[in-house]
Parts: structure tokens; C-alpha cells; sequence
């Protein structure tokens, strides 16, 4: 069995808005936490594991939430893994989403948030193909329960953060892995996804269809590797009822992690091919779709002492 807690304390959040004139925020305050937890793993048969968890989390801000966690692990034969999942999760509101407003001019502060929550149930099959291969497929659902959002409230037709209502997200994953001794690797992945509100209506900026392809192959010996990966998603709902294009970015990375000892470099090109897509607006947008980055660069140090 595994035993545990944790306390935290934020002591101090500071929120500030200006003007040319004043400030309209100006908010200091402070916050703390603290968690208590356990998990144990019991063995019912030689090919099948019961693991079960537990934890409190209490916040100053807005109160205390319990959440479970179950695993029931099944290998019938030894490439071949079942897994069923059920677990549930929260999000705190931040900072930003309990206290922020403009002076009432576009947005106003809640009068108060709940966490949001999560029931999730999964059904995972993980099988070992063969040396090099291996395969995960899943089937899933996610209930969520006061979502976090920020709308409008038609009563002054300001923006505020509210627990807007419940969502459920059903979809499904398939990935297929490979790992060579040469020091390639790769993988690709679909996955399929129906995200509805409480009405059954199609949730804004979710993608129902993704799919992934990465390989990573060495380059001078084990000094250099290089990898590529293409990203596909189809389009999204937006806030006015229309839908964004569906897109395939690809990006690159040379990387060295034994070049210089201790010493990591990575050279990075996203949206390779300088894709022109857009993602949906939210509620403070005046902007139904909202234009991404094109083709960026990214160089990057990582030196360990």
C-alpha cells in the first residue's frame, strides 16, 4: 500500500489590469491546498491485477473534492494485455477565471466557480506483435460536469466565467508502435472522437478525426537523430455555427542528446510546409477563427550541472 499527502501554499497571486488612466484590477490575495492519498495493488489471480486508489484535495478557494481510481489488469497471454480503467479528476478555477474583470466595461468577475469534473471509463488492448511492433487500441468515454467557460450573461451582456453545463466525449484510439535496434522508431496513430454538450449539440473546437505519424531516425551513429511528424485533424466547430478547415501540419527536429556530455540541442521547424489553417474564436474574440502561426523556427539548450 501506498501512503501519502501533500500541502501547498501559494503565498502570494497578484492579478493587476491598467489603463491609461488607472488601474480597474488590482487584486492581492493568497491561496493553499492540501491532498491525502492512497493506492494499493492486489493480485486475484496470477494473470490478473486489481489495483484501487483514493484522494482528498482540499482548496481554499473552493472547497474539497474526492476522487477514486480503479484498474482492472488482465494478461491472458503474455503478449496480450486488457486493461478497465475508471478514475475521476477535477480542474480548480485559476486565479485569472475566479477574480478577473475590466471594470464591468467587457468582462466582469463570478460570484463564484466550482471545480470542473471528470468521470472517465476506458477499455484499453495493448498486443506485442512481434520484436519490433506492438499495437494499442481503446475505446473510451469522458462525462464532464461543470465545465468551466467563458460567456456572455445576456442580463448585461458581459463576459464572465461560469460552470456552463455537463459534456461527454465517446471516441475511440489505435496506435501501432515500432522500436529497431538500428535506433529507428515510430509510430502512427488514429483516433476518433464525438464531444456533445447536455443538448447533444457538437462541442466548439473539437476535432472529431486525428491522426499522427512520428518516425525518429539516427544520424551519425548515436550522436544525431532526426525526427519527422505529420499531424492530421478535420475541421472544428466554431462559436457561430460554422467549421474551420482541416489541416495536416508536419514538423522536424535534429536533435543531439550525447554530442557534448551533459549537453542537449534540439533545432526545431514547425508547420514545415508553412500551412495556413485557423483554429476557432472563444467568447472575447471578435474573431470567428483565429489564424495560427505559419512556419516558425525553435532553437533550444538544455545543459545539465
Amino acid at each position: 500500500m501506498t501512503l501519502g499527502a501533500e500541502y501547498r501554499d501559494s503565498l502570494r497571486e497578484k492579478l493587476s489590469g491598467y489603463d491609461r488612466y488607472d488601474a480597474y484590477l488590482d487584486l492581492d490575495t493568497d491561496s493553499y491546498t492540501w491532498a491525502a492519498y492512497l493506492q494499493d495493488e492486489f493480485r486475484v489471480r496470477d494473470d490478473l491485477i486489481l489495483n484501487l486508489g483514493l484522494r482528498y484535495d482540499y482548496f481554499s478557494t473552493v472547497g474539497s473534492t474526492i476522487n477514486p481510481r480503479a484498474a482492472l489488469i488482465w494478461s491472458p497471454y503474455e503478449p496480450t494485455t486488457l486493461k478497465l480503467l475508471y478514475g475521476t479528476a477535477f480542474r480548480t478555477p485559476n486565479p485569472y477565471e475566479l477574480y478577473y474583470h475590466d471594470n464591468e466595461i467587457t468582462q466582469k468577475a463570478p460570484d463564484g466557480l466550482d471545480p470542473e469534473t471528470i468521470e472517465t471509463y476506458e477499455l484499453i488492448l495493448e498486443q506485442r506483435l512481434n520484436v519490433n511492433l506492438s499495437l494499442v487500441a481503446s475505446v473510451y468515454q469522458n462525462n464532464i460536469e461543470d465545465l468551466l467557460a467563458l460567456t456572455t450573461d445576456p442580463a448585461d451582456d458581459l463576459l464572465v466565467f461560469e460552470n456552463s453545463g455537463d459534456a461527454t466525449a465517446t471516441g475511440t484510439e489505435l496506435e501501432l508502435q515500432g522500436q529497431w535496434e538500428s535506433g529507428w522508431s515510430g509510430s502512427v496513430s488514429y483516433s476518433y472522437q464525438q464531444a456533445e454538450n447536455a443538448s447533444g449539440e457538437r462541442l466548439v473546437n473539437s476535432p472529431s478525426n486525428m491522426a499522427k505519424l512520428n518516425i525518429i531516425a539516427p544520424l551519425a551513429g548515436d550522436d544525431f537523430s532526426v525526427g519527422l511528424e505529420l499531424q492530421y485533424e478535420s475541421g472544428r466547430k466554431t462559436l457561430s455555427g460554422d467549421e474551420t478547415d482541416g489541416r495536416v501540419i508536419t514538423n522536424m527536429t535534429l536533435f543531439s542528446r550525447h554530442w557534448i556530455q551533459g549537453l542537449k540541442i534540439s533545432a526545431s521547424i514547425y508547420n514545415l510546409f508553412d500551412e495556413n489553417y485557423a483554429n476557432p474564436g472563444f467568447e472575447e474574440h471578435e474573431q470567428d477563427q483565429i489564424e495560427q502561426d505559419g512556419r516558425t523556427f525553435r532553437l533550444k539548450f538544455d545543459y545539465a550541472l
